[in-house]
């Protein structure tokens, strides 16, 4: 769902093409100052699409729920201040250039038809985290060695600064986060990642190779 109330615009839901020109139409008359987050992710042409517009308009973002995947990828690092509500979190597992780096190494098989798109994905990423100063390693940081992360993972906003993404205000208890909700959410797991400090490898069904 996305609608307009004044300068704000509320983006609930999955992230989907006509969520993307749902967005577009909201925001073409200008004084859009802030966009309100809570979703699950979805797909990465229309989050981009999304993502692009907010910078381009200077926008701020305010996670008042779930922002995972490609909310966390695309819309959250997009905004200019960036707010975590109480309860909210913003939780990665992957991009695409992740997903290619895989197929490289033999570990997620992209057909031979969807190569092509996928790259074009991958560059296009490549150019909107060029263009905020984001490391976009933060996106699969946690699904490799040493931590191998099976699901979700999130991280202190300390922890966010050292990838580039700054302007962050959220709780001072962030990093204790109770993630109890996800045992409900889609079958999911959210982990708070230590860059510290590698976790143990101690079960297949919470860690993968």
């Amino acid at each position: 769902m996305v609608h307009r109330e004044g300068d704000t615009v509320l983006l609930h839901g999955d992230i989907t093409l006509a969520a993307a020109q749902q967005f577009a139409a909201a925001t073409a008359e200008p004084g859009v100052r802030l966009v309100r987050l809570r979703s699950p992710g979805g797909d990465v042409g229309a989050a981009l699409d999304i993502g692009e517009r907010m910078v381009a308009q200077g926008m701020d973002v305010e996670v008042v729920g779930p922002c995972f995947s490609s909310c966390a990828n695309y819309l959250f690092i997009a905004g200019r201040r960036k707010v975590i509500r109480p309860g909210a979190v913003v939780g990665w597992h992957g991009n695409v250039r992740h997903l290619l780096l895989l197929q490289q190494q033999g570990e997620a098989p992209v057909s031979h038809g969807a190569l092509p798109g996928a790259r074009a994905l991958a560059e296009r990423e490549r150019r909107f985290f060029t263009a905020l100063g984001v490391d976009e390693s933060v996106c699969w940081i946690g699904k490799m060695p040493p931590y191998r992360v099976f699901n979700l993972y999130f991280l202190p906003v300390e922890a966010m600064a050292r990838f580039g993404i700054h302007g962050i205000s959220a709780p001072a208890d962030y990093a204790q986060l109770d993630t109890g909700f996800m045992r409900s959410w889609r079958g999911r797991e959210l982990v708070l990642l230590d860059l510290d400090a590698a976790p143990a490898l101690d079960s297949a069904e919470r860690w993968y190779r």
